[in-house]
């Protein structure tokens, strides 16, 4: 009996810019994809946001949880897994549909509130962030378009009909994905085993993020020191240093954070949890866009 398949990917990169003092170039905004669908930016109320954003980063420690490896780096975006499989539930049904809605914490397989998050989220300057939502179907086969006219209408997404069994389609798709991520992520299409004739959709999501921090660290205050790894040996790495009273840090048991702030407005931040976790989030909403554990710098 043949089999059909629907693949999802979702890719974010996070360039961490002027860690040192440097500047980096904006991205591109138009390789491939519709924004997202800003007519939503302010729809959600800053309650509505906040939980919004509390079930985008309950998902998210659960992923990274189930995903992360011990004792290697992990990077994990909340976010765009959250935008990702919230397309794949608005064309779920029954069973599968009401278990997505429980592990996404969404409150209907139809929920847009991550949409209007996303809005929400992209619409400022103080940083890049731009995300984009792709979908790639088959040729001929035949999907309700009450479905695809919600995810594209809600979340922006652009569609393309295709020959998923097609190399060159492959290849489109990750030309696609090294678009929206300005060449850090070349590639995808092995990932999710494309080309594949069994293939019916692929959804693909996006997140890109640059930001320079408010205060940046002077590059000739970087020098070798110990850092201590899970297993408790010692290794000497480049660590940038900085000293500023006015940092925000918190602490609690067994742990020490501290914010560093991006930009002017200081809506988006890196929570470094010393040393082995950090988050980039939106201080605005609560969002976390990223959520790393690191286990060695060297690597």
């Amino acid at each position: 009996m043949e089999r059909s398949r629907i693949v999802s990917g979702a890719v974010s990169v996070a360039l961490l810019s002027a860690a040192c003092g440097g500047v980096a170039e904006a991205p591109r905004q138009d390789a491939g994809g519709d924004e997202p669908a800003v007519e939503l930016a302010g729809s959600l109320s800053s309650e509505e946001a906040a939980d919004a954003a509390e079930g985008v980063n309950a998902f998210g420690f659960e992923l990274h949880r189930a995903v992360a490896e011990p004792e290697e780096n992990t990077v994990t975006s909340p976010l765009s897994a959250s935008a990702l499989l919230a397309m794949v539930a608005a064309g779920a049904g029954g069973s599968t549909a009401e278990e997505m809605v429980e592990v996404l914490h969404l409150e209907g397989p139809r929920d847009d509130r991550y949409a209007a998050l996303l809005a929400d989220l992209t619409d400022q300057s103080d940083v890049t962030l731009s995300i984009a939502n792709s979908l790639w179907a088959a040729e001929g086969y035949p999907f309700e378009d009450e479905y695809l006219t919600f995810v594209q209408d809600t979340f922006g997404a652009s569609l393309d009909e295709v020959d998923l069994g097609a190399p060159e389609t492959a290849d489109r798709i990750d030309d696609w994905v090294d678009g929206q991520t300005e060449g850090l992520i070349e590639e995808i299409a092995d990932d999710l085993e494309l080309p594949d004739p069994q293939a019916v959709l692929v959804l693909l999501n996006a997140v890109y993020f640059l930001g320079t921090w408010t205060t940046t660290f002077d590059e000739d205050d970087t020098r070798d020191a110990p850092f201590q790894l899970a297993d408790g040996t010692e290794v000497e790495v480049p660590t940038m240093h900085r000293s500023d009273p006015e940092l925000d840090t918190a602490t609690g048991d067994g742990f020490t954070m501290a914010r560093l702030p991006y930009g002017d407005d200081e809506r988006f931040g890196m929570e470094v949890d010393r040393p082995f976790a950090f988050t980039v989030s939106d201080r605005q909403t609560g969002t976390i866009l990223f959520l790393g554990s690191v286990h060695d710098p060297r690597s």
